[in-house]
């Protein structure tokens, strides 16, 4: 009879910590799971922020990069999660291709003051963190965005990214500083 008890015993403290393992996971998939494009490309743009401010936040404090200016990129480079390329690939910030994980597409340059369409070849990735990570990576590490990281303002940081070769476009500082003052993005710095 005791035999049978302890035999209940133990299966009864494996299924709780059954139950715990499957309770934890479920907590830690519903508060840490990165979003998915879908979640932020709801059309709505509070919606692209609120998804993507602490992932803006943790990448801007590793790399001492203004989380402003990082949201603002994302919106503009991927059409606040709606392009292609973010849909598809999880590339949110228009980066080139530097690995055999790439697709080619169609974009928008500019070349002698005009704007030519060509075809090129863009990063993949398996997430939209991964996508932030990466982009970290360049800008927070790169020696030819050094004006970036030492810039004292998201403004100076907006127009360094031009300065520096992220953009063939003039105006991206400018696009960027109006995407920020627009939907008030300094909250988050």
């Amino acid at each position: 009879m005791k035999k049978r008890r302890n035999s209940h015993k133990k299966i009864y403290e494996i299924i709780g910590v059954l139950f715990l393992f499957i309770t934890m996971g479920i907590i830690v998939k519903a508060f840490f799971q990165p979003p998915s494009v879908e979640e932020i490309s709801t059309g709505k743009e509070e919606d692209f922020y609120e998804h993507l401010a602490s992932i803006a936040q943790s990448t801007g404090k590793k790399y001492n990069l203004f989380p402003s200016v990082i949201l603002a990129q994302a919106a503009l480079e991927s059409g606040y999660g709606k392009s292609q390329l973010a849909r598809e690939y999880h590339n949110l910030f228009g980066v080139k291709a530097t690995t055999s994980s790439s697709v080619t597409l169609s974009t928008t340059e500019v070349e002698d003051g005009n704007k030519v369409k060509i075809q090129g070849k863009f990063q993949t990735y398996p997430s939209i963190k991964a996508s932030f990570k990466a982009y970290g990576k360049l800008v927070g590490t790169a020696p030819r965005y050094e004006r970036v990281r030492m810039a004292n303002s998201p403004e100076e940081a907006a127009h360094a990214l031009y300065q520096c070769g992220y953009s063939t476009n003039p105006n991206y500082g400018n696009m960027i500083i109006k995407i920020i003052e627009r939907d008030n993005l300094k909250k988050y710095d």
